[in-house]
């Protein structure tokens, strides 16, 4: 018979057993596989199919992999040399945690080490910041010997972490991947509307941010004056020089806000709550128009007509309060096209989207809100 050919092995990391396959060879009636390591080492199997099983290989070594037919009176000439490696496994265990220095919040990523000779490690990390498809991060380490690795992130960045594993014998797969979430960004574009005696102090919302702090910072201690879920905030006997808005999550607080601006004229319909009300003056972006909001079950399809400069859409989606309820988050999308679709929508239950255009720079008013109420299960 002919040589087999198109060999291709498969070996398992945790038991070193590797599996060689190949095609079938006409008149075959069995195969012999066999695996040579550059040390001498020599490991045989045979089969009557196109596979065939060879144990142990020793993590860390390379081997020539061939095979050769056997027709029930001779053999086959040896197959063309497949040469693999012994790779080790992923590091089973994958830990990360955030931690603030100073003005910034790291990932604290750690692994265990894995059973294997000469071992070097890589962290890989992948986000989305803004949590935009548009504004990718892909970051990774250099080869370690040490099982952990530290990396500032950027704020409201959604984020996975993995962990790779290499010597002699090869590159390991991927470790489990972890997800997860940085800080919110500071609070954008907050402005206030009446005078210093009681305003309503307002801003846009902060990716991942589930709850809003205003602070009075005179004297250089922090005085908590509101904590919200919501978009705004009513306070007497305001200073806007000594007051400062942060947003908070599970992860920790994000820096406080830089600038506040006002008063602004606000455009209010009766029918909006304060959590509801954003205005803005000089903005060059035109509001955007929406054309249609169908809800389906538990989802929600929201289009809308693009509008000229922008670069993508930020869209509120909140869900409408009852009385004796507590109060959820908005929630906020950054798109880069004319339509979405949020998912996981409770039943029977009216949902409220604004849609704002921003071009990088600035981002105009929101629309007025459409709001559905979704079907029962």
């Amino acid at each position: 018979p002919c040589a087999p050919s198109n060999l291709t092995v498969d070996v398992d990391c945790r038991t070193n057993y590797a599996r060689l396959s190949w095609d079938y060879t006409k008149f075959a009636v069995e195969y012999f596989g066999h695996a040579a390591s550059m040390d001498g080492e020599t490991l045989s199997c045979d089969s009557s199919k196109t596979s065939c099983t060879l144990g142990t290989l020793q993590c860390g070594h390379t081997y020539n992999f061939t095979v050769k037919a056997f027709d029930g009176i001779c053999n086959s000439s040896i197959s063309l040399p497949l040469h693999e490696g012994a790779a080790p496994c992923p590091p089973s265990r994958l830990n990360v945690r955030m931690q603030r220095i100073k003005q910034m919040y790291w990932a604290m990523i750690s692994w265990d080490k894995v059973n294997c000779s000469n071992i070097e490690y890589l962290a890989e990390i992948k986000g989305q910041i803004g949590n935009n498809s548009q504004t990718l991060m892909k970051v990774s380490s250099y080869w370690l010997l040490r099982p952990y690795f530290e990396l500032p992130m950027p704020c409201s960045t959604a984020f996975t972490v993995a962990v790779f594993s290499r010597n002699s014998g090869g590159v390991s797969k991927s470790s489990r991947i972890f997800s997860g979430i940085t800080e919110p960004c500071a609070p954008q574009r907050v402005k206030y509307s009446g005078n210093t005696s009681q305003v309503l102090l307002s801003w846009d919302a902060s990716v991942f941010a589930t709850m809003y702090t205003v602070y009075n910072v005179s004297g250089g201690s922090y005085v908590k004056l509101c904590n919200t879920t919501g978009l705004s905030c009513q306070l007497t006997n305001f200073n806007p020089a000594a007051t400062k808005v942060t947003a908070s999550n599970a992860v920790g607080e994000s820096n406080p806000s830089q600038n506040i601006t006002g008063p602004v004229s606000a455009r209010r319909r009766r029918d909006l709550q304060p959590t509801q009300l954003n205005a803005y003056e000089g903005e060059n972006l035109e509001t955007p128009e929406v054309l249609a909001v169908t809800v389906s079950g538990g989802s929600m399809y929201v289009r809308w007509r693009m509008v000229k400069g922008a670069t993508e859409y930020e869209l509120i989606i909140e869900e409408e309060q009852k009385a004796g309820q507590t109060t959820q988050l908005p929630r906020v999308r950054n798109i880069d096209g004319d339509f979405y679709t949020e998912t996981d929508l409770k039943p029977v239950t009216t949902y409220c989207v604004r849609v704002a255009a921003k071009d990088g720079f600035n981002q105009s008013n929101y629309s007025w809100p459409a709001c559905r109420k979704t079907g029962a299960l």
